[in-house]
């Protein structure tokens, strides 16, 4: 259907394997599209997760991170920043957008890497993120939330009293209830339901 409305020849539409992280329920695999360009074209590409990988959850592993990139007609390949606006395309080029893919949910059940569900499990090691966002979940949770909360809602008191705008207040400690969420969202969804 698009190479009806465009100047284009798709060249694989396919999912990745291997780009969903493992979990009890592995997040969703990453998908790939190629196609070569039939003529110059200016492109702008919007994606997320290129640099760092989909998180999983409550123990689930990481999902693979998303590549654009661009092989031109001598073979050579150039990645494409994941934002990248007025990419110029040359005739002939080749464009390779791979989406990342889902973080897994759950723990991985045994031997994840000799494969379930169909498809090959990751052969790499958790990575040290679910430790160091338990530890920024904390912080949060205990320390920042309230005293932000508190000294927000002392903040806005003595604006009022002073005849001032107490909207910086009102973010102080609504930002503090934010923060508080978050914590207990980051600290359960790595330390499992209370």
């Amino acid at each position: 259907m698009i190479e009806l409305e465009l100047p284009v020849t798709v060249d694989r539409y396919e999912l990745v394997p291997d780009s969903g992280g493992a979990g009890e329920h592995r997040g969703g695999l990453a998908g790939r599209r190629d196609f070569t360009v039939l003529t110059d074209v200016v492109m702008s590409f919007l994606d997320e997760r290129h640099t760092h990988s989909p998180w999983g959850l409550f123990g689930g592993l990481e999902g693979g991170r998303g590549r654009f990139s661009v092989r031109g007609r001598d073979g050579r390949e150039r990645e494409v920043y994941s934002k990248a606006t007025n990419e110029l395309i040359r005739e002939g080029e080749t464009v390779s957008l791979i989406t990342p893919g889902g973080g897994g949910y759950g723990a991985p059940p045994p031997g994840y890497g000799s494969g379930y569900e169909g498809y090959p499990g990751p052969q790499k090691p958790p990575s040290s993120t679910p430790t160091v966002l338990s530890v920024i979940g904390i912080v949060c949770w205990f320390l920042c939330s309230p005293a932000a909360i508190v000294l927000g809602i002392i903040a806005q008191g003595k604006f009022r009293g002073q005849g001032k705008s107490d909207t910086l207040a009102k973010v102080a400690w609504i930002g503090g209830i934010v923060a508080f969420v978050l914590g207990v969202i980051v600290y359960v969804s790595h330390h499992g339901h209370a």
